[in-house]
């Protein structure tokens, strides 16, 4: 039996833990590499195990050390609170008064820990251990740089391990890295990377380090700010969206060097010189935020090649933004929090470690053979995207009005029906404990455990619906707080079709079971994707049962329509037409379309098929449709030379190989459209595979 903390330890005594605490963890490992790495808390298996580490996250742990060739034993792995929270996620709410004492109780284990093995280089792993050994958090900004620690040695965070394991396994290249980075550190051979960064000088040392280059520039990197830059998340928010006003520029033509200065005269002269004599501008951006606004503001450009991009071709399941790149090429401090503080060194290392990164990445793409590959489809493609992002799609406006407005009546229509089909009972409840005072529109001798009331709205008298409850609540009798059971009114809240929660609830309670998803977190839920209703309204009910399936069907029919409302009300320019941003986000590198997306419109329906009427081809100009659907695996077929394979992939595959699977083969002589019928009817039988 697990046993309450006991003030054993030096420390222990009065902890606001110790009510709820079990089992004081102590440290484990040698320590005799040097290196401490440094975990959130213990949990069940821990505690059991009286060590850090020994549940899941420990078994996440011992195959990345194994991974970079480590041995577990050889490291000291302590946490930085050492007995099991009241529960998980409790250490990441550090604004909470009881979790910071708690830390604050347990420091002095940590820290005569340091003092007693003197490591020489800690590994926090995750943000919990951030905050405490260095007081920063933002883990993925922050992973594999070298940071200050409250005992003046060096750390090197990288991600938890239970962070890894959840979905997260493609981060496990970033924990192996890390760590050795740490063993570099702690073996004394690593080596800062050093910059020299020219901060706002005169215009005669300025252009005195444009002329350190005779000739013409292989690669210029420039980075600009706007005032909205310190705000802007690389891998989402660095586009079309905001402020054109630049404020500061910078450019470096040499690795290890940048100059940055305000954006005027004659500094901004200086730029266009240095961009005249460049073969190409290096960007870091996803959406050519730097040089849409240079050829704004009226400056020449050459040949623009995003560094981002490169980054993406190397290493396509990995987060884009600079921040989380720099530390697989650059040693040193973060300093992606400093745009405020200190602009100009903020754009300076800007500009110096995106030419180190462009370097780097661009001799790692070499020496996998592929940079003429990304040359011809990224660089000299995006031109062409530009293009037709200018060209934009026109829109027929009266059209779209009628289309929508048709659209909005049957929503409503069916929205209304479905509020028809949902009992009273499975509807959401407001206040969820109900009125601890009885509502002044309800009869106070009112009979029915259900009842419905006239109320006076700003739009006018309204029908509303309460219901009489019975739950167990906290309660003040005779001047003291007992718990027991209550009645009380709520008010009946519509049935929201787009509401995960209440669409789950309502099968839970109808005992029809759902499919359960994980999360990118790790967490498991319920899903109400539409493939999944879909399945569920079309199975055969009971008589008496018909009325569920009517509710999945009108909660899917809500839905769509809805989306089409929200998603695809989509404004025309002054040019009357729609214009996206094109790009390669996918890791396949399929083309990608934001701000509208234009690559999802919806297809294979009626309502569908009305939607797209609503575009036309420009005078003189007609459209072609083109599905790329499955190309991936079609490529597979064609470069292994099958045919077979490519009509298959085309078809379906996946249900081609359940139909095996289920010894019931599907075969490839039958014609294409029977072929695909068959192949689409065993990949949706998830009832049996």
């Amino acid at each position: 039996m697990l046993t309450v903390i006991q003030p054993d330890g030096k420390y222990c005594g009065n902890c606001i833990q110790q009510p709820v605490g079990r089992r004081f963890v102590p440290a484990d490992g040698s320590g005799s590499n040097k290196v401490l790495l440094l975990g959130d808390s213990p949990w069940t298996n821990e505690i059991a195990s009286g060590k850090p580490f020994a549940g899941a996250a420990g078994y996440t742990l011992d195959r990345l050390l194994r991974r970079a060739g480590y041995e577990r034993n050889n490291f000291l792995i302590f946490n930085a609170l050492a007995c099991k929270p009241p529960t998980l996620n409790w250490t990441d709410q550090s604004f909470r008064p009881e979790v910071a004492k708690a830390f604050a109780q347990c420091a002095p284990y940590l820290d005569d820990l340091v003092a007693q093995f003197k490591p020489r280089v800690v590994v926090p792993m995750g943000n919990v251990a951030l905050r405490r050994a260095c007081g920063v958090s933002g883990i993925e900004s922050r992973h594999s740089y070298v940071h200050e620690t409250v005992w003046g040695i060096p750390a090197i965070p990288t991600f938890h391990p239970s962070y890894i394991m959840q979905g997260n396994q493609k981060m496990g290249g970033a924990f192996v890295f890390a760590l050795r980075r740490a063993m570099e550190a702690a073996k004394g051979k690593l080596e800062e990377t050093k910059y020299e960064l020219l901060l706002d000088p005169p215009i005669d040392k300025a252009r005195a380090y444009l002329n350190r280059i005779k000739g013409r520039i292989p690669a210029l990197v420039v980075d600009i700010e706007t005032p909205e830059s310190a705000k802007l998340n690389e891998d989402d928010d660095k586009g079309t969206g905001s402020s054109y006003h630049i404020i500061r520029a910078g450019f470096s033509h040499t690795e290890g060097t940048a100059i940055t200065f305000p954006w005027t005269e004659p500094w901004v002269g200086l730029l266009q010189e240095a961009l005249d004599r460049s073969n190409t501008m290096v960007e870091w951006t996803d959406k050519e935020f730097d040089s849409r606004r240079l050829r704004a503001a009226g400056m020449r450009l050459p040949t623009v090649v995003s560094a981002m991009w490169m980054w993406h071709w190397l290493q396509s399941d990995l987060p884009k933004a600079l921040g989380f790149v720099a530390p697989f090429y650059y040693v040193g401090p973060a300093w992606k929090h400093m745009a405020s503080a200190e602009p100009a060194e903020y754009n300076a290392l800007d500009n110096a470690i995106t030419m180190t990164l462009y370097n780097g990445i661009k001799k790692d793409i070499e020496k996998r053979g592929t940079w003429n590959r990304f040359w011809s489809h990224c660089v000299e493609t995006t031109p062409i995207l530009r293009s037709m992002e200018k060209a934009g799609v026109l829109l027929d406006k009266d059209r779209q009005s009628a289309f929508m407005g048709k659209l909005k009546v049957e929503y409503d229509a069916e929205y209304e029906r479905l509020q028809g089909l949902v009992p009273v009972e499975r509807k959401p409840l407001h206040p969820k404990k109900g009125y601890k005072r009885l509502p002044s529109t309800i009869p106070v001798d009112h009979p029915a455990d259900a009842v419905e009331c006239n109320i006076t709205a700003p739009s006018g008298t309204v029908m509303m619906k309460f219901r009489l409850i019975k739950l167990t609540d906290i309660v003040k009798v005779d001047g003291k707080l007992v718990t027991q059971e209550v009645e009380r009114w709520a008010k009946v809240m519509p049935f929201n079709p787009g509401s995960w929660k209440q669409v789950a609830d309502f099968a839970r309670v109808e005992g029809i079971k759902l499919p359960m998803v994980r999360k990118p977190s790790g967490e498991e839920k319920e899903s109400t994707e539409a493939k999944y209703l879909k399945r569920i309204a079309n199975k055969r009910y009971r008589k008496d049962e018909q009325w569920k399936g009517e509710v999945f069907r009108s909660v899917l029919d809500c839905r769509k329509k809805n989306k089409l409302l929200t998603s695809y009300n989509w404004q025309p320019a002054a040019d009357g037409c729609i214009h996206t941003t094109y790009g390669y986000h996918p890791s396949t590198w399929r083309k990608s379309s934001r701000g509208p997306n234009m690559m999802t419109i919806p297809k294979r329906s009626d309502l569908a098929e009305e939607f797209r009427k609503m575009f036309v081809a420009a005078p003189g100009h007609a459209f072609v449709t083109a599905d790329s659907e499955a190309i991936e695996a079609v490529l597979v077929g064609y470069w292994a030379g099958s045919k077979e394979y490519i009509q298959l992939a085309k078809a379906g595959i996946h249900g081609w190989l359940a139909s095996h699977v289920l010894k019931e083969p599907i075969p490839l002589d039958i014609p294409f459209d029977e072929l695909r019928s068959r192949c689409r009817e065993f990949k949706h039988r998830d009832e049996k595979v």
